[in-house]
């Protein structure tokens, strides 16, 4: 299922973090909704959520998926989508 959903393994998906992880500079206060009774929004969550959409899934399913708003899951996407491209290491030789 995990490779339906991201068109990838597992052992890809994490390779991948790896390798966007410095691009993704997180702030930590505004990633977090503790408070608020939200899961924070992790590096995972921000590659799960541009992957997914990239794949062809359906925003309100990742979004709800996820437990963020609508702002929030762009937000991810973008940010997931502007790391990707960042790495040199997935530059188009």
């Amino acid at each position: 299922m995990f490779k339906k959903m991201y068109r990838m393994s597992p052992l890809s998906f994490n390779r991948l973090l790896a390798m966007i992880l410095p691009w993704l500079d997180m702030n930590k206060k505004q990633s977090s909704n503790a408070s608020k009774g939200r899961r924070s929004i992790t590096a995972e969550i921000i590659l799960h959520c541009t992957l997914h959409f990239l794949a062809g899934g359906s925003v309100h399913d990742i979004q709800v998926m996820a437990g963020m708003s609508r702002t929030s899951f762009y937000r991810c996407v973008h940010h997931g989508a502007d790391a990707i491209n960042a790495c040199p290491g997935l530059s188009i030789r």
